[in-house]
Order: structure tokens, then C-alpha cells, then sequence
């Protein structure tokens, strides 16, 4: 893998998080003791900060030149869901993350969505596991100097995490998550000189994997 000071780099976000986990649990202290683990059916929304991998080829060792992804980034995730029952929800996703590369000042984007079914365990209790899989899709895309690059595919996703409840609205989200993904369609865009765009592309058939390590809020309405 491409070296990169991705502890420095994610440090900024990790340290945000802690800080709105910190205060929210100071705020809700007060209400603990009486208050319910609500929030088991009903709209939901969720914002985490994340780990983002990608399954990508390591240079090789004593080699020179190319053009190679860090595997390992700091990213986000957005989420709004519906429980149906204190055991079943729906929830539809959207992460981003940006990859260093071996060029400076070059990075390669990874975004994804999934619709996904999220099964929860121990309903009504403070402390609950859940197990979700879905379906959506993924690009992969960078700019340099003009040259834009996209490869695009479905996935399937697959994954599992832990509520923690701070309030009857407010929990602590910690899982983690596996992507399969078919990269089907490529596009190449060249911008700049007298011809203006132009715009290649077509099918491609790859295989590919990902997953993300995330650490996030829920609010529940």
C-alpha cells in the first residue's frame, strides 16, 4: 500500500465525533435514570465518521514510479431509516471518502449508496447488535491536470454494528462493513485545448471490494 499519514489525517474527524458524543452524554446524564430506550420504531437519521478501504494492488517493494492508491482513508456517512418494529428497519446510506495517491496532489474519490434491511437484537434494551445487508452502487473517480477518470459498478453490502443508547432519541453507533462490488461501466474525460471535452468510455467487467469501520451518531424522532 501506498504510505500515507492517514492516523494524522482521520485524527480531526475522530476527535469531532468524540467531542459531540461527550456533550450529548453530559447533556442526557440528567434524564438517564428515568428516561425509556426509545426510538424503536419511526424515522431515524445517523452521521458517522469512517475508515474507508479499498481493495487496491500494493506497489512492489523497491519499485519506482506508477500510479498507486492508499488503501486506508478517513471519509463520512450519511443515513435516514425507518424501524418498522423495535427489530426491523430500513435505511438508505451515502459515504464518501478521498484516497491519496503515489502523484501529489492527486486523489481518487470513493463514493457509494446502499438501501439496506437492518435487523436489531435485544429490542428496548440500552445496548443493542444489529445485522444489515443491501444492495446499491459505487464509483471511483480522480482528476488529474484535466484527465478525469470513472469506474462505476453495483454492490451488495453486508455488515454488522452496536447501538448504544444515550437517550430516548440519541445513540452511539459503532460497526463496521463490507461492500461487493461489480465494476461495469468506465469513463475517461479529457478537458482543456482547442477541441473542448471529450468524453470516452464503456463497459468494463471487474470484481472489486471495500469496507468502511465507522463510529457515528443516531437521532431517532
Amino acid at each position: 500500500m501506498h504510505g500515507g499519514p492517514w492516523s494524522i489525517r482521520i485524527a480531526p474527524a475522530v476527535a469531532v465525533v468524540a467531542a459531540v458524543v461527550g456533550t450529548s452524554l453530559a447533556v442526557a446524564s440528567p434524564a438517564l435514570a428515568g428516561a425509556g430506550w426509545g426510538g424503536d420504531r419511526g424515522w431515524f437519521v445517523t452521521l458517522s465518521v469512517l475508515g474507508d478501504f479499498v481493495d487496491a494492488d500494493d506497489p512492489a517493494a523497491g519499485g519506482d514510479g506508477g500510479f498507486f492508491v492508499d488503501e486506508w482513508a478517513p471519509g463520512a456517512m450519511f443515513g435516514v431509516g425507518h424501524a418498522f418494529t423495535p427489530a426491523f428497519a430500513i435505511k438508505l446510506t451515502a459515504a464518501n471518502a478521498p484516497h491519496g495517491t503515489s502523484v501529489e496532489g492527486v486523489e481518487v474519490n470513493h463514493a457509494s449508496a446502499a438501501l439496506e434491511a437492518h435487523v436489531r437484537f435485544y429490542p428496548g434494551e440500552r445496548a443493542q447488535a444489529y445485522l444489515f445487508g443491501g444492495f446499491g452502487g459505487a464509483t471511483l473517480d480522480a482528476d488529474d491536470h484535466g484527465v478525469r477518470s470513472e469506474v462505476r459498478g453495483g454492490l451488495m453490502v453486508l455488515g454488522a454494528g452496536f447501538l448504544y443508547h444515550l437517550s430516548s432519541h440519541l445513540a452511539l453507533d459503532i460497526g463496521g462493513r463490507v461492500d461487493v462490488i461489480d465494476w461495469n461501466e468506465a469513463e475517461v474525460t479529457f478537458t482543456g485545448g482547442g477541441s473542448g471535452e471529450i468524453t470516452v468510455g464503456g463497459p468494463v467487467a471487474e470484481s472489486g471490494s471495500a469496507g468502511k469501520l465507522l463510529l457515528g451518531l443516531v437521532w431517532s424522532f
